[in-house]
């Protein structure tokens, strides 16, 4: 188990926990690797310094090897995606892909992320990328993230929180 005045994760022994952030306030990147389940769920509570941000809860899920074909989802309590206001289920397979990933999102292919001990990634259009609205009613609620890894592999799953100020204890 992992626990600080702004963040709490318990892993398994596979999995390894990461949390980067310079200064008192900005960007707040959470890093798990290892995630090898078919299906895994992860919860980030909203922090009012999430919300007086006005920004969005970024994840993006990662294929560490050529097998793997990772999913998004934002997932209410019952385990389903969620729905917004236009009655789209709020879910992405591939980033980029209009027709398989809500919102906005541009293709991962010929990004590089830096593992631990050095190992460079390279994204690939299989890879996910999900934004999620963090809204004032949300505050104290968590957000529900369904990783899926449909390809088998590992997965590694990168969530991007932007804070206004320290968090609070």
């Amino acid at each position: 188990m992992f626990r600080a005045a702004s963040a709490q994760a318990a892993l398994n022994t596979d999995q390894t926990f990461y949390v980067a952030n310079k200064g008192s306030g900005g960007d707040v990147f959470i890093i798990v690797e290892g995630l090898n389940a078919p299906s895994t769920t992860l919860s980030v509570v909203v922090r009012p310094e999430m919300v007086s941000a006005g920004t969005w809860l970024s994840v993006y899920a990662i294929a560490t090897d050529g097998s793997g074909d990772p999913a998004l989802a934002w997932v209410t309590d019952d385990d389903l995606p969620q729905i917004d206001f236009s009655l789209q289920p709020v879910v992405c397979d591939n980033a980029g892909i209009p027709d398989m990933c809500y919102g906005q999102t541009e293709s991962l292919r010929g990004y590089q992320v830096t593992l631990a001990g050095g190992q460079p990634l390279l994204l690939d259009t299989v890879d996910a990328w999900l934004d999620i609205p963090v809204y004032p009613d949300t505050a104290g609620q968590p957000l529900r993230v369904r990783v899926a890894n449909q390809g088998g592999g590992g997965v590694v799953l990168i969530m991007r929180l932007i804070l206004d100020g320290p968090p609070s204890e």
